[in-house]
């Protein structure tokens, strides 16, 4: 749970929530619109997770990049809900071996792009 009388949380501009969508739906950079559709996208792809909360720059819009990270507060881990409905648990070294992956994976997953970005 955000602790939502820390100095870090009223920096954020989003303040609504602590998960962001995945970018890919718009095509990240590609602002696309409209956006992509859940049936153009594989199940075990991931559509939100709990973003790092100690980087109130990644709280600037709904969408985020999956390099832009996700919370540790969870015995070094996040939750995050794929496009089928599961949620699971993510440690943040299973996290970034996906975000440094240079094919296509759960979070790197526009459904426009051969590597999924």
């Amino acid at each position: 749970m955000d602790n939502t009388n820390s100095a870090l949380f009223a920096q954020r501009d989003q303040q609504l929530s602590s998960y962001a969508m995945n970018g890919a739906v718009v095509g990240y950079d590609r602002a696309n619109f409209p956006a992509a559709r859940s049936s153009d996208m594989r199940a075990e792809d991931i559509a939100f997770w709990e973003t790092d909360e100690t980087q109130p720059q990644y709280f600037n819009d709904g969408a985020n990049y999956p390099q832009e990270g996700v919370s540790a507060r969870h015995l070094n881990g996040a939750i995050n809900a794929a496009f089928d409905g599961s949620v699971t648990y993510v440690r943040l070294g299973a996290w970034y071996v996906q975000v440094y992956d240079t094919n296509k994976n759960s979070l790197w997953c526009y459904p426009g792009s051969p590597d999924g970005r």
